[in-house]
């Protein structure tokens, strides 16, 4: 399925969030080979902010689910925590960095946000340089509150919602 530029989308709700995530996760597919993603694309495509492992655009989006937005992606670098990963998911650990009083819960309900309405996120993992990325599109399909822990089934595609992968208006 064609997607618009990304660039191009304006969002003010959760629909057309979902289809800029589409968007730009179809726009760097066609774009650049596996693993060869830039990051400073990331950046400038804003999938990815910082160097925190939950990364969040509350700008474009605590307007459509206030107050902490919604996450957009999580990065894997392998290091930080002990995630599990295969070829068809990750179990992705929360947040325990202690920054800045209560930065943490707010990243894990902009998680949980994308939980609840069916928002993919982007999994950002190592690329083969220190400058590039692989990124793969994922879906939180649990959160596991006793171990502090989401699992994201990769996929472009809900794996809650069959059908089109794109939501219409």
């Amino acid at each position: 399925m064609d997607y618009p530029n990304p660039k191009s989308i304006k969002i003010t709700t959760i629909v057309d969030e979902i289809n800029w995530r589409h968007s730009a996760y179809s726009y760097l597919k066609q774009t650049y080979k596996s693993g060869m993603i830039p990051k400073q694309e990331l950046h400038e495509l804003r999938i990815y902010g910082g160097m925190a492992g939950f990364w969040g655009d509350k700008e474009r989006t605590k307007n459509i689910v206030p107050p902490n937005g919604l996450c957009v992606s999580i990065l894997h670098n392998g290091k930080s925590y002990a995630d599990a990963k295969t070829d068809s998911h990750i179990f992705y650990h929360y947040p325990r960095t202690g920054r800045n009083g209560i930065k943490d819960s707010n990243e894990i309900a902009a998680a949980r946000a994308i939980l609840e309405h069916r928002v993919p996120i982007f999994v950002i993992l190592p690329g083969i340089s220190r400058s590039t990325s692989d990124v793969k599109l994922g879906w939180i399909v649990a959160d596991a509150i006793e171990e502090d822990v989401f699992l994201i089934e990769y996929g472009e595609s809900d794996p809650f919602r069959l059908g089109s992968r794109r939501v219409n208006k």
